[in-house]
């Protein structure tokens, strides 16, 4: 199944605090957004963090794969 099918039937609370990890790196905010990628079909999450800055994290990242 790509991601761009599993985003139908993703459910998520944009009030719920997440804690995104990454390679060395570890923050906590709120996905504001979704999104497929046009080319490769991936599925994308934009978080705000507690500065009001915006990224853009994969499923794994965010702990949602």
């Amino acid at each position: 199944m790509s991601d761009a099918d599993r985003l139908d039937r993703m459910s998520w609370d944009p009030l719920q605090r997440i804690t995104v990890t990454g390679g060395d790196y570890s923050y906590e905010g709120y996905i504001v957004c979704l999104f497929v990628k046009k080319r490769s079909g991936e599925l994308r999450f934009v978080v705000e963090d507690d500065n009001g800055i915006l990224f853009i994290h994969n499923a794994k990242q965010v702990g949602l794969a």
